[in-house]
């Protein structure tokens, strides 16, 4: 909130996204086929508040079926024997096993 005419940091760093948006608007569109994390990555210097959102954005799956995944394998782990398992174990648990399901080498 400003105050006596003083800006936070937190509003300037909004400002400065609004204003990297601004100015990213005015570019022309990219083609489709473009590898996107090559247009972000050119785009770095330019617009780095907004290349540091596109990392984020583009980290998230694309569809639930890994949240899904690890749901069903709730059920191998929390079970009538095993429901009382302490929370940071059962993190712990689930982490090794999203791990060993989704490891790709």
């Amino acid at each position: 909130m400003a105050t006596l005419g003083l800006v936070s940091s937190q509003d300037q760093v909004v400002l400065d996204i609004q204003r990297e948006i601004v100015n990213f608007m005015q570019l022309p569109r990219e083609d489709k086929s473009k590898n996107i994390m090559d247009i972000w990555t050119r785009l770095k210097k330019m617009y780095p508040l907004m290349y540091e959102c596109a990392l984020v954005a583009l980290a998230l799956p694309t569809t639930q079926v890994t949240v899904e995944r690890l749901f069903s394998s709730l059920k191998f782990i929390l079970n009538d024997q095993r429901n009382r398992i302490n929370p940071s174990l059962l993190e712990d648990i689930m982490v090794v096993r999203s791990n060993y399901l989704f490891d790709k080498s």
